[in-house]
């Protein structure tokens, strides 16, 4: 470490020319961590500090599941994300250092910096989700309602708080139905004993429940009680929709419409399936044709409720119809107005892609029927275990491509 400023100002052209980081006046330790047991190098060149080398050095000796998961990174994880900003952590790497943290950090109240924090790890579990980190959304959301938790303090903002968490918890874990809906229910309970107070405050959190209860229902074949789940989301919705009809509300009663819809169908409830398909295709479209740059989350609940509504017409024979909606859906992927397509959107194309081969099995046309899923089978190994619709599976047999 160079401690003197007149030496470091000497070493600036150096580093410059070198691409290193006391390039820019900055003092800087580099972090070396050596064991005959590391048999390929691992080299991070990002910014890093004093309570990174905790959880670092768990990871490299094999503890990555101990229980305190420290307040950095693992900086040897590729995937890595800061919950923290720049000067949290260079504030928090001082106090490592220069005070007895850990004790002053259980000696009271766990909120004495605010919520921020914990808000944080939140939203943090939130975003991991969305990009696919599903067990770093996990880890995430556990440190947060272990604070909350053990903190005691319950208001509208902690609870709603709380409930974000084992939502965001819920949702990491939606491959385990059993298990996501464990979290769920806590988040139902808690959220509909506060929206009867605060319906403004918890309708979202309700909305965004009931639908992913009806995910685990529907993934079990229990398409009954996911009816029942979506239907109460929706009544949600629609409420604070009219009451404040923005874009975002408006989006999330267009969701509700689909999934009710979809769920209608599944239960041979099928008019009020189509009235809610198309109520929900006309506000989404709406949404879509407001927005320039076609908000990517527009795109696919749109191309979602579209290639859904074209299976309720396959259903009801109705087959040019079918076709027509289903070439709309995937068109809102391949006219270059959506950028950055995700997984998400990767599987929903897929999804989208499987209703081909029932309009084909529909009309007789059993060797298209046949190609069009065998080559959604060899080319998307994971889609089976990602439980697409019934309708895909009996499909499948049909074709002879699936045993009974």
């Amino acid at each position: 470490t160079i401690f003197k400023q007149m030496l470091l100002d000497e070493f600036k052209d150096y580093a410059s020319e070198n691409n290193l980081l006391i390039k820019n006046g900055k003092n800087y330790c580099p972090l070396i961590i050596f064991s005959p047991n590391i048999k390929e190098p691992i080299k991070c060149v990002d910014e890093c500090y004093q309570m990174d080398i905790f959880p670092t050095i768990i990871n490299v000796i094999g503890c990555g599941d101990y229980y305190w998961k420290g307040l950095g990174i693992n900086l040897t994880d590729s995937s890595r994300v800061r919950i923290i900003s720049e000067q949290q952590a260079y504030e928090l790497s001082d106090k490592l250092i220069r005070t007895n943290y850990f004790d002053s950090l259980y000696s009271y109240n766990p909120f004495r910096y605010g919520l921020d924090y914990v808000e944080t790890l939140t939203n943090h579990s939130i975003t991991c989700n969305n990009i696919g980190y599903n067990e770093k959304a996990k880890t995430y959301a556990i440190q947060a309602i272990s604070i909350i938790e053990n903190n005691g303090q319950m208001n509208k903002e902690i609870i709603r708080l709380l409930c974000k968490c084992y939502l965001s918890l819920g949702l990491a874990t939606l491959q385990n139905p059993n298990e996501a809906l464990q979290h769920l229910n806590t988040v139902e309970n808690f959220s509909l004993s506060q929206y009867e107070l605060y319906p403004d405050d918890f309708s979202d959190i309700v909305s965004a429940t009931e639908e992913l209860i009806a995910i685990c229902y529907n993934s079990q074949d229990d398409n009954i009680n996911a009816l029942e789940h979506t239907q109460i989301g929706l009544k949600m919705a629609r409420d604070k929709a009219q009451k404040i009809p923005s874009d975002d509300n408006m989006l999330i009663l267009g969701i509700n419409l689909s999934n009710v819809a979809l769920m209608s169908m599944y239960t041979e409830k099928l008019k009020e399936s189509e009235s809610n398909f198309i109520e929900a295709i006309s506000i989404l479209e709406s949404l879509y044709d407001s927005h320039q740059n076609h908000n990517y989350i527009f795109v696919s609940e749109l191309a979602r409720a579209k290639a859904n509504y074209g299976l309720l017409k396959i259903k009801n024979g109705l087959l040019e119809e079918a076709e027509g909606l289903i070439n709309e859906a995937t068109a809102y992927f391949s006219n270059g107005k959506i950028q950055d397509i995700g997984v998400d959107q990767v599987n929903l194309i897929i999804y989208i892609s499987t209703f081909r081969g029932l309009l084909a099995l529909k009309r007789g046309d059993y060797e298209k029927a046949k190609e069009t899923l065998k080559d959604i089978m060899e080319n998307n190994p994971d889609f089976i275990q990602q439980n697409p619709n019934a309708d895909f599976f009996i499909a499948m047999k049909n074709c002879g491509l699936m045993e009974e």
